[in-house]
């Protein structure tokens, strides 16, 4: 018997958890009403870059085949991650610089964010030049796993929300002061 009480035999699994994506794609429910925008469907770079079009944002697709947005003050890219790239990681990377000496700082920053705020989850990341570090930045990042599924208008609120709160984060970055 499984986690969930299911005897199901394992050996003819067609759950999207399987590794079968043709069993991924069956698994999803029937379209509810309210149009096509509501529909499940695996998650794709063609429909990350469909909720950038569809929110009239302006995006890119770097030589690595990653999808990102630049705003004036971060840039962010929407990576696919997991076995079967079900995982949504928009990065927010604010283009502010810290000295290495900022680090600590930085990092109490992050603890006090991310224990007052829901997303995006900051984190410092410290840039080194031949082995020694020449400076620190702050990274926010919204991960959700949609291995069943999403709907374009789910991702254009995952869009929304992290654009949105990568902004308030860039915002008050922008208020701390160098040391």
């Amino acid at each position: 018997m499984g986690i969930f009480g299911s005897s199901k035999d394992d050996s003819r699994d067609s759950s999207p958890a399987s590794g079968n994506s043709d069993a991924r794609a069956e698994s999803l429910p029937p379209a509810p009403p309210g149009g096509s925008d509501r529909v499940l469907q695996p998650l794709t770079n063609a429909l990350i870059t469909q909720a950038l079009t569809a929110m009239e944002l302006k995006h890119f697709t770097d030589s690595d085949g990653d999808v990102g947005a630049t705003w004036d003050d971060f840039i962010v890219y929407f990576f696919r991650m997991g076995e079967q790239e079900e995982i949504l990681n928009i990065r927010v990377i604010i283009h502010r610089k810290f000295p290495v000496e900022d680090v600590l700082r930085l990092q109490v920053f992050c603890n006090d964010w991310n224990r007052d705020k829901l997303w995006p989850k900051a984190y410092v990341r410290v840039a080194e030049q031949d082995g020694r570090p020449v400076e620190a930045q702050v990274i926010g990042e919204v991960v959700t796993d949609l291995e069943f599924g999403v709907a374009l208008v789910q991702v254009r609120q995952l869009i929304s929300c992290a654009v949105g709160t990568g902004s308030s984060l860039g915002t008050a970055l922008q208020e701390l002061e160098t040391l």
